[in-house]
C-alpha cells in the first residue's frame, strides 16, 4: 500500500516551491525548456522496451512450437528442455522491463537504511492506514502486482522501532476508513499507547472514522478531524446471515445436525433468525465485545466508562461536535494539521514516508535481531481464515485465499520441528471448518511438543470452534480481550436438493446396494435410521473434541468443561476467566512468552516467519515449470492476500456464479463478504459433512 494519503493532498510528498527569479533550468525566469538529453532518454528507453517485446514474444512462439513438435514426432525430434528454457527466458523477457521498471521506482521511493541500520537523521515518522490490516505478512512484489495494505505485525514492527529508535521524535497517523478487526484495534491501541508512554507524541489525522478505529487511535496523543468530516462514533452492530428461507423458495432442504444447544453455525441454513440459545448467547459476547471497545476509548480519552457510554448513544458527531464534546483534540486540514506539528517540533525535522518498508509485511523480528543458529530461532506460523483439507493451488497472481489447508499447514509445523526451532507461535484468526483438518494440524502441533519445543497461540480476532480445536493444547494461550473464542461443538448435515430439482422438471433415480449407500446422496434426505447414524458419528467428533480441551485445558478450567461447551461462544476476557485462554496480550506478548518458556533472554533469539514465501517471480517461474501440479510441493509456497474469500474459489457453476456475483455487487462489502462466507462454509458442509465451525457474524460500527 502506498503511504500517500488518498483523498487529500500529501504535503509530505510536496517538492519545495520554485524559487522567485530561478533560472537554473534556462530561459527566463518562470519558464523552463525541456532537456534534449531527457528527450533522448525516452526515445532510447521506448527502443529499448521495444527490443525486449520483439525478441521475446518469438522465443516463447517458437519454444512452444517446438514443444508441439517434438510431443508429435519425439523418434527424430529432440531438445524439449531447450525449448522450455527458451519460452520461460522469453517469458523472462517480456516482464524484465516491468520488473526494472518496478526496482526503479521502489529505489528512488525507498529509503536510506535497513531493518537493523537506522539512518541518525531526525524524523518524524508517517503511517497511513486506508485500506484493510492483514494478518499473515505477505512479500512485496514489483510495483505492478504490489498487494496494497500493510499486515498486522509490519505495523507492530514499524511502532515498535519508532518506540526505541533515538531518530524518531514523533508519529503521525493517516487514517481514511482502515478496515481492522476487533482484535487488531485492540493490539496497535497498545502499540500506539506505547509510543506515546515513551515520551514520544502520535499525531491521528483521521477521516470516515467509526467506532472501532476511533478506539484504536483513542490512543494518540492528539488526534485531528477534517472540517465538515464526521466522526462515526455509534456503536456496534452484530449481524448473522439467515438462508433458511431462501433455501426453501428454491426448493434445499438443509439436513443439518449439531451437538450442543448453542451449537448455531448451522442455523444460517436452517432457520430465518437466531433459536433462543443462540441469540443469549450472541448478547452475551457483544456486551464483552463492546465494554473492550469501550473501556479502550475511556482510558485513551481519560474519560470514564460511563460517560464514553453516553457520547457513543448521542453519536454520529459531525467535526466542530466532536472537538467540543472532547473526541477530538482539533479539526484542520492535513496541511493546517501539519503546520501545527510544525511548530511544534521545527520545520528541520525530515518527515519519513517510508519508515522501514523493508519491514513493512514481511517477516523479520520484534526489534530481537541477534541470530546465533536455528536452536534460538523462534518460528512464527499463521492459521488465518476457514480451515480445509489439503493442498492450495499455487499461481504467482495470488490463491484462492481466505483458507487454511490443513496440507500446507501441518507441512510448515513439521518444517519448524525439522529444523529445531526453539519454540512456536501459532497466529490463529480462524472461525473453524473442518473437524478433520483441525485434527490433523492438532495432531502436527502435539508432534512439535513430544520435541520439548514449546508452542504458543497467539489467538487473533476470531479463534473460534475449529480455531480453539487446534490451539487447546499449547503451552500457552494468549488472546485480546476482543477475541472471539471458545465454540466448542460440531455441526454437520447435507443439503437435499430433491425439492429442486422437481420444481425443475428433473428426475433423479438411483440404484444402491448397502442400506446406507446414499447415507451422502445430495438429492434424497436422511432417513430415520441415516439421521441416527449421523448424530452417533458427529457424537463421537464432539467426545474427541471435548477429550483435546480437557487434556490440554483440565487443570485450568474454572468450571466443568460441558458448561463451557455446548457451542458456546466467549470473548477473550470471558475466556480467561473460564481458564480456556491463559493470558490477554497480542502477538507482541505471545512471542515474548515464546521466549520465557524456551528460557531465551531478549535479544538472543531471531524470529522466523514460516512458510518463507515465494516473491512473484519466484512463484511465477515455479508454476512455468509444471511444479505446481504436484500438490506435495505447495506447502512452502506463496501465500494468498489473506481475509479474501473469491467466488473461484467455491467452484460454484458458471451460470450460478454469474447470478450470485450479480446479487453480491449490490451489496455492501461486510455483507458480501458474510454471503460468501456462508456459501463457504455450505461447499465445505457438502465435503466434509461435519464441521468445528461457529457461526458467520458481520460486524458494522
Amino acid at each position: 500500500m502506498s503511504d500517500s494519503y488518498s483523498g487529500f493532498p500529501n504535503p509530505f510528498d510536496s517538492p519545495p516551491p520554485p524559487l522567485p527569479g530561478d533560472e537554473r533550468f534556462g530561459g527566463r525566469p518562470g519558464r523552463r525548456v525541456t532537456s534534449g538529453k531527457a528527450i533522448g532518454a525516452l526515445l532510447f528507453g521506448v527502443a529499448s522496451l521495444a527490443f525486449w517485446i520483439f525478441a521475446a514474444l518469438p522465443a516463447i512462439v517458437l519454444g512452444l512450437i517446438a514443444q508441439s513438435e517434438i510431443r508429435r514426432d519425439r523418434h527424430r525430434l529432440k531438445g524439449s528442455s531447450f525449448a522450455w528454457i527458451g519460452v520461460i527466458l522469453g517469458v523472462a523477457g517480456v516482464f524484465m522491463p516491468i520488473l526494472w521498471f518496478s526496482i526503479a521506482l521502489k529505489s528512488v521511493g525507498g529509503s536510506d537504511y535497513s531493518l537493523g541500520s537506522l539512518s541518525a537523521k531526525e524524523r518524524i515518522v508517517h503511517l497511513h492506514l486506508g485500506d484493510y490490516v492483514s494478518e499473515q505478512p505477505f512479500d512485496d512484489g514489483p510495483a505492478f502486482f504490489s498487494a496494497p495494505g500493510h499486515s498486522l505485525k509490519g505495523l507492530l514492527d514499524r511502532l515498535d522501532h519508532a518506540r526505541t529508535d533515538d531518530s524518531v521524535k514523533a508519529v503521525i497517523l493517516t487514517l481514511e476508513a482502515p478496515n481492522v478487526s476487533l482484535g487488531q484495534v485492540e493490539e496497535l491501541w497498545k502499540a500506539i499507547r506505547a509510543v506515546v508512554d515513551a515520551g514520544k507524541p502520535v499525531y491521528a489525522h483521521v477521516a470516515d472514522v467509526q467506532t472501532g478505529s476511533y478506539a484504536m487511535v483513542s490512543g494518540a496523543s492528539r488526534i485531528n478531524v477534517v472540517p465538515t468530516d464526521t466522526v462515526w462514533l455509534t456503536g456496534m452492530q452484530m449481524q448473522a446471515v439467515y438462508l433458511g428461507e431462501l433455501l426453501d423458495k428454491i426448493g434445499v432442504a438443509p439436513e443439518v445436525l449439531h451437538m450442543g444447544d448453542f451449537k448455531a453455525a448451522g442455523e444460517m441454513f436452517t432457520r430465518t433468525g437466531p433459536s433462543e440459545d443462540a441469540s443469549k448467547n450472541m448478547d452475551w459476547l457483544l456486551d464483552g465485545l463492546y465494554g473492550t471497545v469501550v473501556d479502550l476509548i475511556a482510558k485513551g480519552r481519560k474519560l470514564e466508562s460511563a460517560a464514553v457510554r453516553t457520547l457513543i448513544d448521542e453519536g454520529p458527531y459531525e467535526a466542530e461536535r466532536a472537538k467540543s464534546t472532547g473526541l477530538v483534540d482539533s479539526v484542520l486540514h492535513l496541511d493546517q494539521f501539519v503546520d501545527e506539528i510544525k511548530k511544534t517540533h521545527g520545520e528541520d525535522l525530515y518527515v519519513d514516508n517510508h519508515y522501514l518498508d523493508g519491514a513493512k509485511n514481511r517477516k523479520g523480528s520484534f526489534g530481537t535481531l541477534a541470530h546465533a543458529g536455528r536452536s534460538d530461532e523462534i518460528a512464527l506460523i499463521y492459521a488465518e481464515g476457514m480451515i480445509v483439507r489439503g493442498y492450495e493451488q499455487v499461481s504467482p497472481f495470488g490463491g484462492s485465499g481466505g483458507m487454511v489447508y490443513s496440507g500446507d499447514l501441518v507441512k510448515t509445523l513439521e518444517q519448524a520441528r525439522d529444523n529445531d526451532v526453539a519454540a512456536v507461535v501459532l497466529r490463529v484468526d480462524s472461525p473453524g471448518g473442518s473437524a478433520v483438518a483441525s485434527e490433523e494440524i492438532l495432531r502436527a502441533v502435539s508432534m512439535i511438543q513430544a520435541e520439548g519445543i514449546p508452542v504458543v497461540v497467539s489467538m487473533g480476532s476470531t479463534a473460534a470452534s475449529g480455531g480453539y480445536y487446534i490451539a487447546c493444547k499449547a503451552d500457552s494461550i494468549l488472546a485480546d480481550a476482543a477475541t472471539i473464542t471458545a465454540s466448542i461443538g460440531v455441526v454437520g448435515g447435507k443439503m437435499s436438493t430433491e425439492d429442486l430439482w422437481t420444481s425443475l422438471g428433473v428426475g433423479w433415480h438411483s440404484w444402491k446396494r448397502g442400506a446406507n449407500a446414499d447415507l451422502l446422496d445430495f438429492v434424497h434426505p436422511f432417513t430415520p435410521e441415516q439421521r441416527t447414524s449421523m448424530q452417533t458419528w458427529m457424537g463421537q467428533t464432539y467426545d474427541a473434541f471435548k477429550a483435546h480441551v480437557q487434556e490440554g485445558r483440565g487443570g485450568k478450567l474454572t468450571k466443568p468443561l460441558e458448561e463451557m461447551a455446548g457451542g458456546r461462544v466467549f470473548t477473550g476476557a470471558q475466556a480467561l476467566e473460564l481458564g480456556l485462554v491463559d493470558e490477554i496480550g497480542g502477538l507482541r506478548d505471545a512471542i515474548v512468552k515464546a521466549a520465557e518458556l524456551a528460557e531465551l533472554e531478549e535479544g538472543e533469539y531471531s524470529l522466523r516467519v514460516l512458510p518463507e514465501y515465494m516473491t512473484f517471480w519466484e512463484t511465477f517461474f515455479e508454476a512455468m515449470s509444471g511444479r505446481e501440479s504436484d500438490a506435495t510441493d505447495l506447502a512452502l509456497s506463496s501465500a494468498p492476500r489473506p481475509g479474501r474469500i473469491s467466488l473461484g474459489a467455491l467452484r460454484i457453476p458458471g451460470a450460478a456464479q454469474d447470478s450470485a456475483t450479480a446479487v453480491l455487487e449490490k451489496l455492501s462489502p461486510a455483507e458480501s463478504h458474510v454471503m460468501l462466507r456462508a456459501l463457504a462454509a455450505a461447499k465445505i458442509l457438502g465435503e466434509e459433512r461435519v464441521l468445528a465451525l461457529m457461526p458467520e457474524l458481520s460486524f458494522g460500527n
